[in-house]
């Protein structure tokens, strides 16, 4: 089976592909590995770059979610508030209901339980073979498939020495629109609203592992979350736990492009790593369409690589830098940072924000109907 563009992975990063191509008239297929479509993950912060994005979709009439007004960030020693408006919008949401709000319009071009075991590059495209031997050829695939799966290459996965537990628990029905989030030593919990009656909860601890959950359960029922959530909840939640890792950006090759968690996962600590799967998403749309006699080219993939690497890397270093920062334990180190932290201009860490997503948002132009003219 022959089609321009060869999807792999229906996750949010893969999904915000095929919208961004189905605008446009662009043919591409999704190949999911799995038989079945589920969200893996708890929560999400949709910030104001992914939330521009889902309004070029034409997806942002009736978005899932709490819009948050204000988020707190605060230590043993310190408390900053960041007051949110509409120049600073953050939504969060449940990782199912973004990957449900990307799947329906494009629900029709995925193919399930497709797991590809070879991939054979040429000259003019690419084939695909699944593990059950079907064959698909392409001018050109996107690897959206997740942190584990680029080509055959080992994963370089880089270990914080951290370990995060995550779940969506239920709370006060009429939940304050605020996210709130604790730097406790060796402990950092965070805790949002994503729906009327639905929190997400993250709780991260250093120097841990599964074998530390019952000490995690403890140290939670005399937390900041135990005033919000009742023990009950916490205990009966089911929890998702891993290790915080990420890779070296690898963005693949001109006709077997990585984007998202397979080209550059991160650490969580800045609530970009999704949203910077569907910037590579929209953008990479974009060139296609503007570029569809050049599809495969080495080009091609040179101006998506050199318009994405130096964002991506910068807030990769970040996140990374942020997670290590919050979880410093000296008592004279975390004294000066809690002090610098209370004197921090709330308004200027917004500006500063705004700044870094206002860049993605002055690249978008809109996406043209290229097939269809």
């Amino acid at each position: 089976m022959k089609t321009p563009i060869l999807i792999e992975g229906a996750g949010i990063a893969g999904l915000t592909l095929a919208n961004a191509l189905e605008q446009q008239g662009i043919d591409y297929l999704i190949l999911e590995k799995e038989p079945s479509l589920h969200a893996i993950g708890a929560g999400i912060a949709v910030q104001a770059n992914g939330l521009a994005i889902l309004k070029a979709l034409g997806m942002d009439a009736d978005l899932p979610g709490i819009k948050l007004q204000q988020m707190c960030l605060q230590g043993r020693g310190f408390r900053q508030v960041l007051n949110g408006d509409d120049a600073w919008p953050t939504r969060m949401m449940t990782r199912a209901a973004l990957q449900q709000l990307l799947l329906t319009p494009v629900a029709h071009r995925v193919v399930a339980n497709a797991e590809v075991a070879h991939a054979d590059v040429h000259t003019q495209g690419i084939a695909l073979t699944l593990k059950d031997g079907r064959h698909y050829e392409a001018a050109l695939s996107v690897q959206a498939s997740g942190i584990h799966r680029l080509g055959n290459e080992p994963s370089e996965l880089r270990d914080s020495g951290q370990w995060c537990w995550r779940a969506l628990i239920p709370g006060p029905v009429r939940p304050e629109p605020a996210g709130q989030e604790w730097w406790l030593g060796r402990h950092r919990l965070g805790l949002s609203p994503v729906d009327e009656g639905l929190y997400y909860i993250y709780h991260v601890m250093s120097q841990a592992g599964p074998e530390q959950d019952s000490q995690r359960q403890a140290f939670l029922q005399q937390s900041p979350v135990a005033q919000v959530l009742t023990a009950e909840n916490m205990a009966s939640a089911q929890w998702l736990s891993h290790p915080l890792k990420d890779k070296p950006i690898h963005w693949g090759q001109p006709r077997r492009i990585a984007i998202g968690d397979c080209a550059h996962a991160l650490t969580p600590n800045m609530g970009q790593g999704a949203v910077l799967g569907m910037e590579d998403a929209y953008l990479l749309a974009m060139l296609f369409g503007q570029n569809l006699d050049k599809l495969g080219q080495p080009a091609l993939w040179q101006d998506f690589v050199k318009r994405r690497h130096t964002r991506v890397a910068r807030i990769r270093q970040q996140s990374w830098y942020f997670g290590q920062v919050a979880h410093w334990q000296n008592p004279w180190v975390t004294t000066l940072r809690d002090r610098l932290m209370a004197i921090a201009p709330g308004k200027r860490m917004i500006r500063q924000q705004q700044k870094w997503l206002a860049q993605f948002c002055r690249q978008m132009q809109p996406l043209g109907h290229t097939a269809s003219q």
